[in-house]
């Protein structure tokens, strides 16, 4: 479930009315007896993504930042701040981009408050788009940079140089076909230098270029050469290296080379050989590189790639797509190498690949589109090992759909929590929520989000718990999904003019906190429709 185990400090006692986006009509959100809800609404397409990976940036304060495209080829966002109770805040489409069919969304944090991002357009251009904190949830972009074709099914990476500089690494491909690596750097003094070609070696079809910096000054390139070998390209002291063979056994087409540092003077590159089997190569300043390794036996499924992450100097996880598609993980220590595969669940989409992100020492988080149920993630500390899979991206219910989200506290308490609720235009739904309490004595809770039609009509979701206290838990999460023909046929309504009240109290009568809610809009109610009751 949703990463519950921070908890904003407690505020005094307010009733507050929140207006929301308005979906065609006057659609109103109502907090009654609680602090400061937050809510939102937004209609998508509320498709599973079909971008080969779901990226993720860490942002260097805990947050964490994802990337993906859904079937309709729009770019969406999501973050997450640890100081945040609702969870993941996931936009349907960042500033209206959409990218090229096959391609996936890489960006980097330039500072703690400040992204970037890089998509290849339906026009097979490089595009940019950036955000900053003080623009709030707004984002500049998308700006096209140049006029580089680039290869299909092909992505761009970028890598951080430090808060003044990046470069963008893409396969660029000329009028006859032909294939060779380009790079494009930012400076906060000059902007971007332009396209230049890194010409030597022609490249695989299918298969992107990836990057990493080990200092301001120090770039490694890699990519697979259309003979399907690996391939290396240095960066030095402000100038490019020429290319260089890595004696590798032949590269799997769509497979890139993908490297991590541990620190300025070591990396580790992985990928998939034609037999679908997983295998690394290691680097050091002073011993050069080692050999080729096939990682524990190891095997990719068809049409993905493997991605690494690094926790510290002494630590890497590496993550795959198994055969029987589901994720796989190994970890490399300087003290006792390499451990795994440990299979951590979820079926992954056909073709896409699981990507995973460091944002703290021994914390892990790692993205996948999962095959039906859009895109998920789950995440690893050593208190608790690998938790439960849950939703971050698009959905794969049809229609569209609006989504709110309440921000539970209770005054002079330690109970807190969240509740967010989606419903779409086919009758689905999903209802989510956290209850917390880490005081000895127990309390019991009760939730209800109720949608009051003009036709004095209201669906009702609630959910109830006991927590804390010495024989309770002290967290209750839930996450339900269905279809009633009542949010269906009340769709119209409840968008272009219903109003959606929630309220918690700790109580477990829920009824009695429905009927407060009624009694409080002063509506006159013809039917009652409880379409979800949890605990």
């Amino acid at each position: 479930m949703f990463r519950s185990m921070l908890r904003r400090p407690a505020r005094r006692w307010v009733v507050t009315v929140l207006a929301v986006l308005s979906l065609a009509g006057a659609f109103v959100v109502t907090g009654v007896g609680l602090v400061a809800p937050t809510a939102h609404a937004a209609t998508a397409a509320a498709l599973s993504s079909p971008s080969p990976v779901v990226t993720s940036v860490g942002r260097g304060n805990g947050t964490l930042d994802v990337f993906g495209v859904d079937l309709a080829g729009q770019i969406y966002h999501a973050a997450w701040d640890p100081g945040d109770m609702n969870g993941w805040r996931r936009t349907t489409a960042l500033s209206g981009g959409r990218a090229a069919p096959g391609t996936s969304v890489y960006a980097v944090a330039r500072t703690s408050d400040q992204l970037d991002a890089f998509a290849v357009g339906t026009d097979r251009r490089v595009y940019t788009a950036g955000w900053h904190e003080s623009w709030g949830a707004a984002w500049s972009g998308w700006e096209v940079l140049g006029t580089l074709t680039v290869a299909p099914n092909t992505s761009v990476h970028a890598v951080r140089q430090g808060p003044n500089a990046m470069s963008i690494f893409a396969v660029g491909e000329d009028g006859v076909g032909n294939r060779f690596a380009h790079t494009n750097k930012w400076t906060a003094t000059a902007g971007w230098s332009g396209w230049l070609k890194l010409d030597g070696y022609a490249l695989l079809p299918n298969t992107s270029v990836f990057a990493v910096s080990r200092g301001v000054n120090t770039m490694d390139l890699f990519a697979v050469n259309v003979v399907n070998r690996a391939v290396w390209r240095p960066y030095r002291n402000g100038a490019w290296q020429g290319w260089q063979s890595l004696d590798s056994d032949f590269i799997r087409e769509g497979s890139g080379i993908f490297p991590v540092a541990r620190d300025s003077g070591s990396m580790d590159i992985f990928t998939v050989d034609n037999n679908g089997y997983v295998i690394t190569r290691p680097w050091t300043s002073t011993g050069g590189w080692g050999w080729w390794d096939g990682l524990l036996d190891g095997r990719a499924a068809p049409g993905t790639s493997v991605f690494a992450t690094v926790r510290n100097s002494g630590q890497i996880d590496v993550f795959h797509v198994g055969r029987d598609r589901n994720v796989y993980t190994a970890g490399w220590s300087s003290t006792s190498g390499w451990a795994g595969w440990w299979n951590i669940g979820a079926t992954v989409l056909a073709g896409s690949s699981a990507f995973a992100v460091s944002r703290a020492t021994d914390i892990l988080d790692v993205f996948a589109n999962l095959d039906g149920a859009g895109t998920k993630t789950t995440n690893w500390s050593p208190s608790r090992g690998w938790g439960p899979w849950f939703e971050v991206g698009p959905h794969p219910a049809g229609g569209t759909s609006a989504e709110v989200t309440a921000d539970i506290e209770f005054a002079s308490t330690t109970a807190d929590g969240w509740a967010r609720l989606r419903i779409y235009s086919t009758g689905d739904y999903r209802f989510q929520g956290h209850f917390h309490n880490g005081s000895l004595t127990a309390r019991d809770i009760g939730f209800a989000w109720t949608i009051i039609t003009p036709s004095g009509h209201a669906l009702v979701f609630t959910a109830k718990q006991t927590v804390g206290g010495i024989t309770h838990a002290n967290d209750y999460d839930w996450d339900v999904a269905g279809r009633d023909p009542e949010v269906q046929s009340r769709w119209t309504e409840a968008i272009s003019e219903g109003v959606w009240y929630w309220k918690a109290r700790t109580s477990l009568n829920v009824s009695a906190i429905v009927n407060d809610i009624i009694a409080a809009a002063k509506f006159s109610m013809a039917t009652i429709s409880m379409i979800k009751s949890v605990g």
